[in-house]
């Protein structure tokens, strides 16, 4: 694995100095992280709330796409000592000038030269701990560093270190307790901490002797799989999504989670089997069995809405339903079905890859039956879904610049949102098909021929709300 040796103090100034960052997410959607100031953005991870302090892609080897999170105040991993004390020298410790003892380093490594060393400490053997309690999945998100300046490699949670402390936003600082740094101390049984009001105390704490600081662990967060964020909140968000209940809408806070994708998770197909005017009816089939299925509304590639529609997936499933909310509009909005595993607040979320509904025959393009002249069969072939209420023949005209559309028994329907495509352009307008190799559409009360070079017996009709 790649070790990064990150100058943090320079990427958090960096940082500091840009505050709001815009960090585009790779398959959906893009948030404004508000980055190391007072309302910096929280981030939910591994069940904690965590703050944005820097954002690295910037920098000699410093990874893109990643957060540095911090954790935020009234959250707690608990306290510990530096270097936790010994009070008998029958513990094979080694003995500092004030005859006071210190438990070794584990057996791994070479011991210490001086009790302040955050090697080998309690102290940073906790954030280890921490580190391996968190869930598989989040833990494969952290990018390990390498922190130079304590000679320690590979370390997923890391305390900061006193200049990067000194960098970071001081309301930020605040936290429930005082909490320790990696940094030594300003004498060999000291070690740097941040005090009440966000104060770095450079000369630090003493290691042992019974002072617990608080643990307070940073870490970088990769953000390549990210496919859209969402409130961490127990009531808004997916929070607000209940199967069988329709969609919640996706809001934006200072208070986010994230969906990442998944490769273990799997959904190979839908099929869109019927549409009763917003409602729309459909089979899945390759799903990851004993997941949630669920699906956004995506727009202008961003995730607006959510919702939960099978709470325990097979392989295969039929008649499966959803209703569109009522402003979802086919110009701009796409209905995307995916298997995930939702984790609840302060946790990411992991899912497969979207499959698109394809566009219900009311909303998007399917071919439709055989035309002749004047006349057009308005029903879909793909899916078997009707239009209309009646098979063709259906009669299209045009009276007084508008169209007209009725059946055998010159039942007329509405026109509203009618549009033409050749396969490769879109009219938005209302639209009718007519004649054998061309149509005329009504722009207002302009009418327009377009010729359909290469049609045969299936036209491609769009039916726009």
């Amino acid at each position: 694995m790649k070790k990064y040796n990150t100058p943090t103090a320079i990427m958090l100034t960096i940082a500091l100095i840009i505050g709001v960052i815009t960090i585009p997410t790779t398959t959906a959607t893009q948030h404004d992280f508000t980055v190391n100031t007072d309302n910096a953005t929280i981030i939910g991870f591994g069940g904690k709330q965590w703050v944005a302090i820097g954002y690295d892609s910037v920098g000699d080897d410093t990874p893109g796409d990643t957060l540095t999170l911090l954790l935020a105040t009234g959250q707690t991993y608990g306290t510990s000592s530096f270097r936790t004390g010994q009070s008998s020298q029958f513990n094979n410790s080694t003995q500092h000038t004030d005859n006071w003892w210190y438990a070794d380093n584990p057996s791994d490594m070479t011991n210490w030269d001086r009790p302040n060393e955050y090697r080998g400490s309690t102290l940073q053997q906790q954030m280890d701990v921490i580190a391996d309690g968190l869930p598989a999945k989040e833990n494969a998100l952290i990018i390990p560093r390498e922190l130079s300046d304590v000679s320690v490699e590979n370390t997923r949670l890391w305390s900061l270190s006193s200049g990067e402390a000194q960098n970071v936003n001081n309301i930020l600082r605040e936290f429930s307790t005082w909490w320790w740094l990696r940094s030594p101390g300003g004498y060999r049984n000291t070690a740097a901490s941040v005090y009440d009001g966000g104060n770095v105390r450079v000369s630090g704490s003493r290691v042992g002797y019974g002072a617990f600081g608080g643990v307070r662990p940073a870490l970088q967060l990769n953000l390549e799989s990210v496919i859209f964020t969402s409130d961490n909140t127990a009531t808004d968000g997916k929070s607000a999504a209940i199967v069988d209940n329709g969609f919640a809408e996706l809001t934006t806070s200072d208070n986010i989670k994230f969906t990442m994708s998944d490769d273990s998770l799997e959904l190979a197909g839908v099929t869109l089997t019927n549409l009763d005017e917003d409602t729309v009816t459909f089979d899945y089939n390759g799903a990851t069995p004993n997941k949630l299925l669920s699906a956004v509304i995506m727009r202008d590639d961003e995730a607006v809405y959510y919702a939960k529609l099978v709470e325990d997936t097979d392989e295969n499933g039929t008649g499966v339903e959803l209703t569109l909310p009522d402003n979802y509009n086919s110009a701009t909005d796409t209905v995307q079905v995916f298997v995930e595993e939702a984790n609840g607040v302060n946790q990411t979320d992991f899912a497969s890859e979207f499959v698109e509904l394809g566009e219900p025959c009311d909303y998007g393009l399917h071919k439709h039956g055989e035309q002749t002249d004047w006349t057009v069969a308005v029903y879909c072939d793909d899916c078997g879904a009707k239009v209309f209420a009646e098979k063709p023949p259906i009669e299209v005209d045009i009276v007084r610049d508008k169209v007209q559309i009725r059946n055998n028994t010159n039942g007329f329907f509405s026109t509203k949102g009618y549009c033409l495509t050749d396969g490769e352009n879109k009219w938005a307008l209302p639209v009718v098909v007519v004649r054998s190799r061309s149509a005329v559409v009504i722009d207002g009360r302009k009418r327009i021929r377009i010729d359909l070079v290469g049609v045969d017996e299936l036209w491609l009709v769009e039916v726009w709300d």
